[in-house]
């Protein structure tokens, strides 16, 4: 994903890079309720072109083709090196991957390796990878196996080129990785990591991608999001279609799921570039089926 301004807020803020989006409807499941009790959002689109009084009323506009603008844009205005993951914003890398190896760190102290024989491994879903510069940069460090999802790809072959752990590539929208996994029968990873792209799911195919990385990661496994935050209001971008949410609009979401994951980390990104949106890394660990099925 790639760092961006914000015109629309005074909040500073980085828009991701690679989106991971495509037009195919959602799985079917139980319908999600969201009545944003206790969130006080409104919203304005980043060339102040249309304002929003609520969420309801943005979705109610905006979700049926919610998609749509973010696949294009990233299969066709994109270019496949790190200036076209990070917008432009090249020189905010370095920073960017040291903050989250920091927080990789903590985040991982107690998430057990499986084995193979005698060695152990720790295995890694990427999504939203790109052509593989957190990949590369950042989750090669920490793990042994790593699994690479994005909408284009041509950035999922470069991915592969640039680091020898990436195991599998998944060209799906990131709102359709279900499709991958619907004949899953066990966990396979121990941390998803989500940067810069959640910003591109609607709020109900948000939860629905926790609900299938609960199916994914093995007990005690985490899942990791690092996205931009807004503060005034909430941001829709009118070149990729993507949404800035705040801080309170992602705790919300992360409550609709909070018997199947404990939110253990919630930290902003330091020595961030002034006038783009703050960052925020947050981390969720996964509750073991055996306390799942108590809470139910």
């Amino acid at each position: 994903m790639a760092p961006t301004r914000s015109n629309a807020s005074s909040s500073s803020e980085v828009k991701p890079q690679n989106s991971s989006v495509d037009v195919v409807a959602s799985s079917p499941s139980t319908p999600i309720v969201l009545d944003y009790a206790g969130l006080k959002e409104r919203g304005i689109t980043s060339g102040y072109t249309r304002r929003f009084a609520s969420l309801k009323e943005f979705w109610d506009i905006a979700e049926a083709d919610f998609y749509k603008k973010a696949t294009e844009y990233w299969k066709e205005k994109v270019t496949n090196d790190i200036d076209g993951m990070l917008g432009g914003f090249t020189h905010v890398h370095e920073r960017d991957v040291k903050e989250s190896s920091s927080f990789l760190k903590k985040v991982l102290q107690d998430v057990t390796p499986s084995r193979e024989g005698e060695k152990p491994f720790l295995y890694c879903l990427e999504c939203g990878s790109g052509n593989g510069r957190v990949t590369k940069n950042l989750l090669s460090q920490y793990f042994d196996y790593i699994d690479c999802e994005d909408v284009n790809e041509e950035f999922l072959i470069k991915a592969k080129e640039e680091c020898a752990k990436v195991k599998e590539t998944f060209a799906v929208g990131l709102q359709n990785l279900h499709t991958v996994f619907k004949d899953a029968r066990k966990p396979k990873y121990h941390c998803v990591w989500i940067q810069w792209c959640s910003c591109f799911l609607t709020d109900r195919d948000f939860i629905k991608l926790i609900e299938l990385c609960y199916d994914l990661l093995y007990d005690g496994g985490i899942l990791c999001f690092k996205e931009n935050i807004a503060t005034d209001c909430f941001v829709v971008d009118e070149d990729d279609g993507s949404l800035t949410r705040s801080n309170d609009h992602y705790c919300y979401l992360f409550s609709k799921v909070e018997s199947k994951f404990t939110l253990i980390e919630n930290v902003k990104q330091k020595n961030w570039e002034k006038g783009l949106f703050a960052l925020r890394m947050y981390c969720l660990k996964k509750s073991n089926r055996e306390e799942h099925s108590h809470q139910q």
